[in-house]
């Protein structure tokens, strides 16, 4: 039976007035609890965690990747024994040389050094055969290192560092520093107005099209430190160190790995990542660097969801 507004059933009536007014009174509470929610968020800062949460957690849970393309050369304490360098300061600059002419004579594609010549050698003589090598080869990459300072109503202004003369000038060369977060994790690509990173520079540097340097790209992980092929710095320069196919048609990254020193510290150039989170466990920056080279030429970097 209809009348009016009211629809009777045997045991039951209903007042559509009252219904709507009962669903307008539910969605305004609960629009305002997710606002209330929403502000407690802001004002304390979780908007930020949870983003980085959102981030780290897939790492948690995804089987590492093992891409082929890059090789991580490591200064470790195995090299830094066996070739008696010190614990702190600059390797022997001949020992770069006779790495450079070793890792070309088996094919690499191009070498990237995520080390900073910012200082002459002793003898010149060396910096001179280093950098006729450096042009001889042709596909090599040099690190160099930009501090900035201001900010928090100061204009930022930019340091740059970069190897010394006659090395600088007889290769590319692109930015060592990466973008940490406020709570210390490394999660995105470098990105400066003036300086290119040391990826974008080894991806441009083997006929990678690029394009949009500006995008925001988020590294995509591909497992934790170790994931990348990997050798140490003394086993290229021994014979029957490591086999040609290793080396041949490969981007090869130098840099610093965890070293111990007298103090039983580790090596500065260590960084957080998304397994920090979950294993404790972190990665040396010339890591990073060839993740991130990896994601340019893959193109399989990250982005974050509208």
């Amino acid at each position: 039976v209809i009348s009016g507004k009211e629809v009777a059933w045997p045991h039951k009536t209903v007042n559509f007035d009252d219904r709507l007014l009962q669903n307008w009174k539910a969605k305004l509470v609960g629009a305002a609890g997710i606002a209330t929610l929403g502000t407690i968020c802001w004002c304390f800062s979780l908007t930020q965690g949870l983003t980085y949460l959102s981030y780290d957690l897939p790492f948690a849970f995804r089987a590492d990747l093992h891409p082929e393309e890059a090789l991580v050369v490591c200064m470790d304490d195995e090299s830094r024994i066996q070739l008696h360098q010190p614990v702190q300061g600059p390797w022997n600059r001949g020992l770069h040389l006779r790495l450079l002419n070793e890792l070309f004579a088996r094919h690499a594609k191009a070498v990237v050094f995520d080390v900073l010549f910012d200082e002459p050698w002793p003898d010149p003589a060396v910096d001179e055969q280093f950098a006729t090598a450096i042009k001889s080869h042709g596909r090599v990459v040099l690190g160099a290192s930009c501090r900035f300072s201001g900010g928090h109503g100061e204009p930022v202004v930019g340091q740059l560092r970069r190897a010394i003369e006659p090395l600088g000038s007889a290769a590319a060369w692109g930015v060592a520093e990466l973008p940490k977060d406020p709570d210390g994790v490394i999660r995105r690509h470098f990105y400066d107005e003036q300086y290119t990173n040391l990826a974008w520079q080894a991806a441009a540097l083997t006929s990678t099209t690029l394009s949009d340097r500006e995008t925001l790209r988020w590294i995509n992980f591909y497992g934790p430190s170790g994931t990348l092929p990997h050798v140490s710095f003394c086993k290229v320069l021994e014979p029957g160190g490591i086999k040609d196919q290793a080396i041949s048609n490969k981007v090869v990254f130098i840099g610093m790995a965890p070293i111990i020193n007298y103090q039983g510290s580790q090596s500065p150039d260590e960084f957080n990542t998304p397994y920090t989170r979950w294993f404790g466990t972190t990665s040396p920056g010339v890591e990073i660097h060839a993740t991130a080279f990896l994601n340019l030429v893959r193109g399989d970097w990250l982005n974050r969801v509208p």
